[in-house]
């Protein structure tokens, strides 16, 4: 009966109402503020159904986006077709199937390639922004606490590191590793080529964090850690880096989209992921690159440049959400 009524107390916590003089945590004051924000909150909504609809669809219908059938090349939406189907040498059989976004030159499904081709594009993406958040932090954090030589080392290697174009350097990476002899699938080089730029996307992180943390390794609460002897190692993880995870959280949501656009970019140029073998969001608007397909075939360009559209609003929307409920200023609008 105790471990019962220990439940119902458990439970009968979300229903208490909030009273006047409860104090609220810095992380439930960020929730809140987040909340109150409409467009945040409707962004943060509109990726949730993306999330949902990309990965969990292509895990019910798991369809091969490269499979061709040239007899029922650029079907409009909303047709049912009959598709040949080969298991052997003489064994075929014929299927119907619906095609709900019509089917590209080569008969391939619009709809389940710009399924996969999203899903493509969010992990290619996460990959890019988490290293490259990783390392800002890391830099940001020893270049702000310890200070002196070491400190205008890192940013002086920061400063070269930023001054490095950003979008020529993607493309000459790109050519280079894609007419390499690297034994690696077309993805798993998009995959190398967003690692090498989240190795040179960390430095505007970086400057952030180590102004955040010159502000506050000079408090009280840390220089009575440093009194009591504690490892530096401790003071930085548990004690400086919580006080500016809101910016690493804020920068990484941003930079999240901005990985997005930048393998869109490049697939869409001809040096990211290559279309007859992996399907992404930037190499399917290429073919809205003719008149013909602009004026009559709306279904191959008009839909993965709206889910583009949308993943980057939503990403923007949550970054921008987050931004104004961490700054305490925001209460006051």
């Amino acid at each position: 009966m105790k471990f019962i009524d220990k439940i119902k107390d458990f439970f009968s916590n979300f229903k208490k109402e909030k009273r006047d003089d409860e104090v609220l945590t810095p992380m439930q004051m960020i929730i809140q503020n987040f909340k109150s924000k409409k467009l945040a909150m409707f962004g943060l909504y509109l990726f949730l159904v993306l999330i949902i609809f990309v990965f969990v669809l292509s895990w019910i219908f798991p369809y091969n986006p490269l499979i061709t059938d040239i007899p029922n090349m650029n079907t409009p939406p909303f047709t049912m077709v009959s598709t040949q189907y080969d298991k052997g040498t003489e064994d075929t059989y014929f299927a119907d199937r619906f095609l709900v976004l019509g089917s590209d030159r080569l008969g391939r499904d619009t709809f389940f390639r710009i399924i996969e081709g999203t899903k493509f594009s969010l992990k290619v993406s996460f990959v890019g922004v988490t290293i490259a958040t990783l390392i800002g932090v890391l830099v940001g954090s020893v270049s702000g606490y310890v200070g002196g030589r070491t400190d205008n080392l890192l940013m002086r290697f920061a400063e070269i590191v930023r001054s490095i174009p950003f979008l020529p350097l993607a493309i000459t990476l790109s050519f280079i590793i894609k007419q390499s002899d690297l034994d690696m699938s077309d993805s798993a080089k998009v995959y190398l080529i967003m690692v090498i730029l989240g190795l040179i996307g960390w430095t505007g992180l970086a400057r952030m964090i180590r102004g955040q943390i010159l502000s506050v390794k000079e408090s009280d609460f840390i220089l009575a850690a440093k009194a009591l002897g504690i490892k530096t190692r401790n003071i930085i993880l548990r004690h400086i880096l919580p006080n500016v995870i809101s910016i690493v959280i804020v920068s990484a949501t941003l930079g999240f989209a901005g990985f997005v656009l930048t393998e869109a970019g490049l697939s869409f140029l001809g040096f990211g992921a290559d279309g007859a073998t992996q399907p992404s969001l930037g190499n399917l608007l290429t073919s809205g690159q003719t008149s013909t397909v602009i004026r009559s075939r709306w279904w191959l360009w008009i839909p993965p440049g709206f889910m583009l559209f949308i993943t980057v609003l939503s990403i923007n929307l949550i970054g921008d959400g987050l931004r104004d409920a961490i700054d305490p200023k925001s209460n006051d609008r």
